[in-house]
């Protein structure tokens, strides 16, 4: 028995479990001639991939909607861009829609890609959309002879890897394949709690017990709270929106119900300390075909680096972890929301860190 770092009471469990399982798949593609992409290609790939999925699934493309279609819980493209909450859910029926059960990572940057210069990217699948995953294979080759970019550039789709329970990437298809090879490779909360001990020590290590946590944001991050975008980062910003996020991808594409004192936690993430903060708001802009109109879509990056207690930590830490495979903030379908944990450290070791950077200055 352990002692709950929220109530002081004695519970059996040390850490949240996350009851999420997904798949997480690297894509390689070469352009065939120069290939010209935005500043943030996560928006042009989102479009291009959604608009393949329908034309190479759908069987109702004259409705406008999926809303109504007799195929719409079986379809691939319907499951993943215009999802709703089961008939058969517990939780969250009051929404009209559910989160997105994916998560696209594009390449940073932007720019131009020379032919022949491979460009990679991600493809996360939760829960029930992870059986999808031949149908958005398909749809990437469909990509390749579509084009992309504003010269709609056709590209060739390399090869497909997978992310497997040993945190190591396995080839899944490469071209000339006549097929997709046979896999099931699952990330789930082992996993989760696995890379949680890699980044926590295994013991106190100051002697108050305090630690200290630095969370990058790789992308634009919006996190929106009482229907307001915020520009800090503060950590109960942070964590209701990855428990909110969680839960509700935990409940409407795993089938299973997130057990945790939601507002017990939030109140204790109100004592976490910001040490540093080095992060900024940076903006960009976005076409929307949809809404016929520029979209600005700004969000918080660079690093900040969180205080708080060792128990409270090690508690929430492999929600922290799931996040990283699923983003956290609006937007995350094409990239938005990434994070990265950086190992944590203690007040001692950041004390004697700067009194390093100290006397090199000297």
């Amino acid at each position: 028995m352990v002692r709950d770092p929220v109530t002081g009471k004695e519970r059996g469990e040390p850490v949240l479990h996350i009851p999420i399982t997904l798949s997480e798949y690297r894509f390689t593609l070469s352009p065939l001639e120069a290939l010209d992409l935005p500043e943030y290609e996560g928006s042009t790939l989102r479009g291009a991939f959604g608009a393949a999925l329908r034309r190479t699934v759908c069987m109702q493309r004259e409705r406008r909607i999926c809303t109504g279609c007799p195929l719409e819980r079986t379809c691939a493209f319907a499951y993943l861009f215009a999802s709703s909450p089961p008939p058969d859910a517990t939780v969250f029926q009051s929404y009209l829609e559910t989160p997105r059960p994916y998560v696209l990572e594009p390449p940073n940057g932007g720019g131009r890609y020379l032919a022949g210069v491979p460009l990679h990217f991600g493809l996360t699948l939760v829960g029930q959309a992870t059986l999808f995953f031949p149908y958005c294979l398909l749809a990437f080759h469909k990509i390749g002879r579509m084009g992309l970019g504003p010269r709609r550039t056709r590209l060739r789709l390399e090869r497909v890897e997978a992310l497997g329970e040993d945190l190591e990437w396995h080839v899944v298809y490469e071209a000339g394949d006549a097929g997709l090879a046979e896999h099931r490779h699952l990330i789930n909360s082992s996993t989760f709690q696995q890379l949680a001990r890699a980044i926590l020590p295994p013991a106190p290590v100051d002697s108050n017990g305090a630690v200290d946590l630095t969370l990058r944001f790789d992308t634009p991050t919006r996190l929106k709270v009482d229907g307001r975008l915020r520009d800090v980062p503060r950590f109960p910003y942070l964590l209701r929106a990855l428990l909110r996020r969680l839960s509700m991808l935990a409940a409407c594409h795993c089938a299973e119900v997130m057990k945790l004192d939601f507002e017990g936690l939030i109140e204790r993430a109100q004592r976490v300390e910001v040490v540093e903060d080095r992060t900024s708001w940076v903006d960009w802009s976005r076409y929307s075909r949809r809404q016929g109109r520029w979209m600005k879509l700004g969000g918080i990056t660079g690093e900040v680096t969180y205080r708080m207690d060792r128990d409270f930590l090690e508690f929430i830490l492999p929600a922290l972890v799931a996040g990283q495979f699923l983003h956290i903030g609006k937007n995350t379908t094409f990239g938005l929301g990434k994070y990265t944990l950086l190992p944590v450290g203690s007040r001692a070791s950041a004390q004697r860190r700067k009194a390093r950077e100290g006397v090199s200055q000297c």
